[in-house]
């Protein structure tokens, strides 16, 4: 039992040994995340994450969600240290997941577009999420970020 345990010990602690990369310096970042809501203002449509409290008819509920392709493309070759029997090398091909970009703005104009074709002038508690995708019974299983809008449509009465 004794022997086990060492073993285990030793084929954990061999496992843990790997190489890290020594960094020794971090450059700063910064990062602005917004969406400019003036566009529709200017249409005298309103979008908030807030509760609106004056009077208003219930138009519907939104929720609106994009994902983007996907393309499964080649990177390039690698030699491997096999050769075939006539001598010539043996590559490995890698290949990788390529997603296309999200426009966040046009989702919003798609949102404003049908809840204009609703009736509304306004989307209340206004929310945008990251969502998930997994594409699992496929060869080479991917999974793939969208997002999610939701709010609530209504007509504003003042």
């Amino acid at each position: 039992m004794k022997k086990l345990i060492v073993i285990l010990l030793s084929v954990i602690l061999l496992i843990s040994c790997t190489t890290l990369k020594q960094i020794n310096n971090i450059q700063p970042s910064k990062y602005l995340y917004g969406i400019d809501f003036s566009p529709f203002t200017a249409k005298n449509f309103l979008i908030t994450p807030e509760k609106y409290l004056d009077s208003y008819e219930s138009i519907g509920l939104i929720n609106y969600e994009s994902f983007p392709g996907a393309t499964y493309e080649f990177v390039k070759s690698i030699p491997t240290q096999e050769t075939k029997i006539n001598g010539e090398k043996v590559y490995n091909d890698i290949y990788e997941w390529k997603t296309d970009r999200i426009n966040i703005d046009s989702m919003i104009n798609e949102v404003y577009n049908i809840c204009v074709e609703m009736g509304a002038d306004a989307i209340v508690n206004f929310e945008i999420k990251t969502i998930t995708e997994p594409y699992l019974y496929i060869k080479n299983p991917i999974t793939i970020t969208g997002y999610k809008i939701n709010g609530f449509a209504i007509k504003r009465k003042n």
